[in-house]
Formats: C-alpha cells, sequence, structure tokens
C-alpha cells in the first residue's frame, strides 16, 4: 500500500509540472493587416478566447496565444469583411501572418415613410419650448432660442430683436395661436425695450421658419416664428423669482373641459445689468407685463378665443459719466464725458384678438379672426455731454504709466428728444382648410388697417475745437459752401 500510494503521488506530480510547462510555452503570432489596395488598416481587432488585440496605424500587429493546441484567430474591422485563420503553434515559435480584408457592402432593407399632407411643416424647425426657461441669457425668452438658429444673429443680448440672413429686425413676423404680434415702434436698444410679447410660460410649441416659408404667413421676406399658447386639461400653475424679476402664471379647466383659461404676469427690471455698463448713472428701468388666453367650446364643432395682452414699459435715465479707452499700443487715447440731463421714456401697448374657429366636418375648417394693437409711445430726453480725449503714458517704464499726460480735445454736445407715437392697428381675416385624401386646398383673405400718428422732434447739437454742427450763419440763410452743416 505504501508503494501504491507513492506510485500515485509521483505520477500527480508528472500530470501537474507537465500541464504547468504547457501553459508557460506560448507562441506569437504577428505580422501586416491591409486593404483590397495594400494599404495598412489601423483599428483592426485580432481577437482569440483568451485575449486580443488592435492593428497600428502602420497595420502592423502582434498577439501571444498557448502552444501546443490549434487557435482560431479572428480578425474584423467595421466595413470589411471578417476573417478567421487557424493556426498550430509550436513551443517558442514566431509565425508571421499577414492578413488583406477586403470591403463589406452591407445592402440596407427599403425604409417607406408615410406622412399626411397636414403634417407639414414647410421649412420650419421645431423648437422645445421648454428651454426658454433655462437657457442662460438675460431675458430667457423664446427669442432667445431663436438667436441660436443658423442664419439667425443678434448685436444685443438684452433685446428680443434678431436678424436673419442679413435681413432687417422688423421683416419678421411673429404669430400667436394666428394671430399676428405687433411691437413697439420707438424703441431703438435692448435697454429700453423691456419684456418680449411671448410668454415662455404659456407656450406649447414653436416652429421657425428663416425662409421658404408658406404665403398664408404674409408678405414679409426674412422669417416666421410661430407660436401656439398651451390648451390646459387641469389647473396649475408656477412662479419665479429672481434678481431680474419675477413671474407667476396660472392655468386651469372647468369640470366638463369646455372653458380652459390660461394667465401670466411678468415684471422685470434689468437695472443690475445695466449698471454694470460704460455709461455709469441711475437706470431706473421697469417692465410690466399681463397677458391671457380664454377659450370656450360651444358646440364640439365650433369654438371661439380671447387672446389679451398689456404691457407697461418704463425706462428712465440719469446718466453721469462714462469712460473709455482706445487706441494702439504706440498711441493709446481714453475719452471721458461728463453728462447732465436725464432721458425718461414709456411705451403702452395692448393687443385683443378674437377668434372663431369652426369644423363643420372632419374634412373642413373655417376660422375667423378679429384683432385690434394700440400702441401710445413717449419718448423724452436732453443730455449734455462734456467730453475730453487724452494721450495715455504707454511707457511700463514709467511710473504714471496709463495715465493721460496729454490733452488732445475737448467738446460738448446736447441730445434733444420729445417724440410721440400712436399706433392703432385693426384686421380682420378668413382662412379656410379642406382635406381630402392626400390633398389640401387652403385658402385666406384678410383686411387691415392702420392708424399711426408719429410726431418727430429730435436734434443734436455738437460743439467741439474747430467746428460747431449745426453751422451758424453770419446771416440769417448765409450757410458757407464749405461749412460742416447737419441738422437731425
Amino acid at each position: 500500500m505504501r508503494y501504491l500510494f507513492i506510485l500515485l503521488i509521483s505520477i500527480l506530480l508528472f500530470v501537474n509540472i507537465d500541464a504547468i510547462a504547457q501553459n508557460k510555452s506560448r507562441t506569437t503570432v504577428y505580422g501586416k493587416i491591409t486593404d483590397e489596395q495594400n494599404r495598412p488598416l489601423n483599428m483592426v481587432s485580432v481577437q482569440i478566447k483568451e485575449t486580443g488585440s488592435i492593428s497600428k496605424e502602420d497595420g502592423s500587429y502582434e498577439i501571444t496565444i498557448p502552444s501546443g493546441k490549434q487557435i482560431s484567430i479572428t480578425f474584423s474591422l467595421l466595413g470589411y469583411t471578417r476573417q478567421i485563420r487557424q493556426v498550430n503553434p509550436i513551443e517558442d515559435q514566431k509565425i508571421k501572418l499577414d492578413i488583406r480584408l477586403s470591403v463589406q457592402a452591407n445592402q440596407l432593407q427599403t425604409v417607406i415613410i408615410n406622412e399626411r399632407f397636414s403634417d407639414k411643416s414647410f421649412n420650419f424647425t421645431r423648437i422645445d419650448p421648454k428651454s426658454a426657461a433655462v437657457i442662460p441669457t438675460a431675458g430667457g425668452s423664446v427669442e432667445s432660442l431663436i438667436k441660436s438658429q443658423p442664419g439667425v444673429s443678434s448685436n444685443n443680448e438684452l433685446s428680443a430683436q434678431y436678424n436673419v440672413r442679413g435681413g432687417n429686425y422688423d421683416e419678421n413676423l411673429v404669430y400667436v395661436n394666428d394671430i399676428e404680434i405687433f411691437k413697439p415702434f420707438l424703441i431703438r436698444s435692448g435697454q429700453q425695450e423691456g419684456l418680449s410679447f411671448i410668454n415662455s410660460d404659456l407656450v406649447s410649441a414653436i416652429s421657425f421658419s428663416a425662409g421658404g416659408f408658406e404665403a398664408k404667413y404674409g408678405d414679409k421676406m426674412s422669417s416666421v416664428l410661430d407660436i401656439h399658447y398651451r390648451k390646459p386639461t387641469e389647473f396649475a400653475g408656477t412662479a419665479m423669482l429672481s434678481l431680474l424679476g419675477a413671474s407667476i402664471h396660472l392655468e386651469g379647466a372647468s369640470k366638463n373641459k369646455k372653458f380652459t383659461w390660461i394667465t401670466g404676469l411678468r415684471q422685470k427690471s434689468n437695472q443690475s445689468l445695466l449698471n454694470s455698463m460704460d455709461t455709469k448713472g441711475a437706470y431706473r428701468p421697469s417692465f410690466t407685463d399681463f397677458q391671457g388666453l380664454l377659450t370656450y367650446a360651444i358646440t364640439p364643432k365650433l369654438e371661439v378665443s380671447l387672446l389679451g395682452n398689456y404691457a407697461k414699459n418704463l425706462y428712465r435715465l440719469v446718466p453721469e459719466d462714462r469712460e473709455t479707452s482706445f487706441g494702439t499700443l504706440n498711441e493709446a487715447l481714453r475719452l471721458k464725458v461728463y453728462f447732465e440731463g436725464q432721458e425718461a421714456d414709456r411705451f403702452d401697448n395692448g393687443t385683443a384678438a378674437l377668434n372663431f374657429n369652426w369644423h363643420p366636418s372632419q374634412a373642413l375648417n373655417l376660422k375667423l379672426t378679429g384683432s385690434y394693437f394700440h400702441s401710445y409711445e413717449r419718448e423724452s430726453f436732453d443730455i449734455l455731454g462734456q467730453y475730453w480725449i487724452g494721450l495715455l503714458e504707454t511707457d511700463l517704464s514709467k511710473p504714471n504709466f496709463g495715465d493721460v499726460v496729454e490733452t488732445k480735445g475737448v467738446g460738448s454736445y446736447l441730445n434733444h428728444s420729445r417724440n410721440h407715437l400712436t399706433a392703432d392697428v385693426f384686421n380682420i381675416e378668413h382662412r379656410g382648410a379642406i382635406t381630402h385624401r392626400n390633398n389640401q386646398f387652403q385658402w385666406g383673405i384678410k383686411a387691415q388697417h392702420e392708424k399711426i400718428n408719429d410726431r418727430l422732434n429730435e436734434w443734436t447739437m455738437i460743439d467741439s475745437v474747430g467746428y460747431s454742427l449745426p453751422y451758424p450763419p453770419q446771416t440769417p440763410g448765409d450757410i458757407p459752401q464749405n461749412s460742416d452743416f447737419k441738422l437731425s
């Protein structure tokens, strides 16, 4: 028994030593992988069950495999036919294996897309309205999303106005629930503009076209922004408070869902932003906006809605001074301006629109819309500016580096304005659409009456060294031929 036990132990030790020796016995397989044009292929997967590798930029690869048994090596790369090679490695052997992969053409199955004619958007881009609430801009409005679209630009982040493909800002159409929206006329800068008409808390859908839109939107050439407000199904509301203002919106529906309503109140003051501008002074802007949409289903086929909006924008500025440095490294200048006077602007406008939407049948839709826009605008300022232009010290070795060492010019100017505008716009419009199978026919007619009373009283006087604008003639009616006469 003792001899039998010793013999069994010896056999087991011999088997384990042999197995360990076989496991330690490895073979290296190397080579180059190319395509059908003999060009090296990079990032080709070289794979066996135990391990794997990839080819280099010159197509070379190297992989270590166990010896003593047949091994399958797989070579694969997306877009090329996979190859599997069998090798029978011997202990401590190096095997050179060059591979050539051929391009694999994949036949895609036929894809059929069916689209209803009524769902076509005619070069419109749909935008998620939820992004307007979180976009990091001064206004946080829907127009901020539009400015990020291709072909759209804006030179003032405080303004909701934008240019499309180089056009003017007043060439852009804006619709809310198929009602054309008008903006104040006299606003000339973003700091006066206040709130955009579109309340992002009420929006359910945004479509934007930078050209090639349907004729039903009008004859302006640049773009169309088509907004649809939400139709509530239950009571809900939101509130927001920030350093720039506050907003609240409420919405609800009756038990039978025939009557729905949604309202929004906003207040904004960008005073904290204006205080960081180059022109220092007392900025006191206040912008308030209230709007609502009421909808009532008279019958299952007839629906009436009322859209109303009132905005009161007040802007007042008492400027103090402004300092700006400009020029080159060799000749740097500083402009220092001291102001007297103030600017006081007021822009009040309101919109009311009544819409009847009738569906006599599933294929026929008739719509009648009447709207009224009123704007009362006052722009008044008397601002005297006295300026100095000085040459700055640009020598870094001087102790007065960056200080004014020489006065280059002095002068003053006076801006005066008493602009008054009252605008009333009435319009009535009918639209219809009929659908038959995959065809749709649309028609429309619109009548609009505009009454605008615009009285402008604005001038600028510039008094500097060597000239004055307007040029003071020697005698009444006597203006020298070489004079710099300008009156604006």
